[in-house]
C-alpha cells in the first residue's frame, strides 16, 4: 500500500454514524475533514500547476473495496480501478484508517 503524508491541520472534522450494532456501538460512519495544508513543501509548489483531480477516503471498519467503488462510482466493479490506483495487491488487505487515493475513472471506463 502507499503511505501519503504531509503537514496539517484539521479545518473541520463532520462525522455521521451510518451503522450500529445491535446494542449501539457505531461500526460504520462517514467523516467529512477539511485539512489546511502547512510547511515548506506546499510553498513550494507551482500555484499554477495543474493536478489531476482526486479525493481522499479514509477506510472505516466494514468497509470493503467493492462497497467503496459503489458508493464513490455507483458500481462495485471498479473495485479493482481502486485497488490498481493504490497499488494493493490483495483487496483483502484493506484495513480501517487506510487512505485511498480516489481518482476519477479513465474515459473508457
Amino acid at each position: 500500500s502507499q503511505n501519503l503524508s504531509f503537514k496539517a491541520y484539521a479545518k473541520s472534522v463532520d462525522v455521521t454514524f451510518t451503522l450500529f450494532k445491535t446494542d449501539g456501538t457505531p461500526v460504520r460512519a462517514e467523516v467529512k475533514l477539511t485539512l489546511i495544508g502547512q510547511g515548506d513543501e506546499l510553498q513550494s509548489q507551482n500555484p499554477t500547476s495543474r493536478s489531476e483531480a482526486r479525493k481522499m477516503r479514509v477506510v472505516l471498519a466494514g468497509e470493503s473495496l467493492d462497497w467503496i467503488a459503489h458508493q464513490e462510482y455507483g458500481n462495485a466493479s471498479h473495485w479493482k480501478y481502486i485497488a490498481q490506483t493504490n497499488g494493493l495487491v490483495n483487496p483483502m488487505e484493506l484495513r480501517p484508517g487506510h487512505v485511498l487515493k480516489l481518482l476519477p475513472l479513465p474515459e473508457f471506463s
